[in-house]
């Protein structure tokens, strides 16, 4: 009977034995199924991830990528930490919820930048894609040469506004820059406003003046001088400034009759 009593108290001593093991053996894989946001190894980057196996050398997870194994070498001080496989001096986390989710959403950056594959193009594709869409040189003629026509067509039409308002344009209004005299002249402007015209800021004001003083120098009214100032209508008031005829055309310089004396001849 003591010898039954005894064999009873040893079974059941095996069954809780065999039950204490079996649940201290299923506890480490309970605890390797981790979920975490981001996961480093090396250069490589995971997100999206579960930790569903662990060895001591390898980590089996799931990513949004599909599934996979990193080692454990491979992995960063932080990965290490939360996994609870060791890893150095804990690092000062983000102070707020703000600074930990712009961690993540930059290193998931680096993690889609990390998948692409980006290839530099070779020196013969560079040479070839600029030899398709250089110009030719009768393009490069061609523009040239309108470029040139507008410009003689640009000072013509200063010439013809300069004559309406009664000033000579002289052969200056064919040179860039210097065109910016005579029509100075012609808007009795003084020379010093040139200066201006270099001043940012003060340009705006020369420019407002001087679009006054030519409309009222070749007689028009004051809207063509607004619209002579507007940046859409600014050419077309131009060229009404060049092909009307002004009303400030130069006196014809009237020469004094000398004075005869009336000489009475004696009958």
């Amino acid at each position: 009977m003591i010898i039954q009593i005894q064999r009873g108290c040893a079974t059941r001593a095996c069954w809780l034995v065999g039950i204490l093991l079996t649940w201290l053996s299923l506890a480490p894989l309970a605890a390797t199924d981790i979920e975490l946001p981001l996961l480093k190894s090396g250069t490589d980057y995971f997100t999206n991830v579960t930790v569903y196996g662990q060895t001591e050398t390898d980590l089996f997870i799931k990513h949004s990528r599909g599934f996979g194994n990193v080692k454990v070498t491979s992995l960063d001080d932080q990965t290490l930490r939360q996994l609870k496989l060791g890893g150095g001096t804990p690092e000062t986390e983000p102070a707020s919820a703000v600074g930990r989710t712009s961690a993540v959403t930059v290193a998931t950056l680096k993690a889609k930048l990390a998948g692409l594959q980006l290839e530099r193009p070779s020196d013969a594709e560079v040479q070839e894609f600029i030899s398709r869409y250089r110009p030719s040189p009768n393009v490069l003629t061609a523009v040239l040469a309108v470029a040139a026509i507008g410009y003689l067509l640009w000072c013509a039409a200063l010439k013809l506004i300069c004559l309406n308002a009664g000033s000579k344009p002289g052969r200056m209004i064919w040179l860039p820059v210097l065109q910016m005299f005579p029509l100075l002249r012609a808007a009795n402007m003084s020379a010093w406003w040139f200066v201006a015209f270099l001043i940012p800021l003060f340009n705006v004001v020369a420019h407002i003046v001087w679009c006054f003083k030519i409309a009222k120098a070749c007689g028009k009214s004051t809207l063509v001088a607004v619209l002579l100032i507007l940046p859409v209508t600014n050419l077309l008031a131009l060229l009404y400034l060049a092909l009307s005829k002004g009303n400030s055309q130069p006196a014809e310089e009237t020469v004094p009759l000398p004075r005869h004396s009336l000489v009475l001849g004696e009958a």
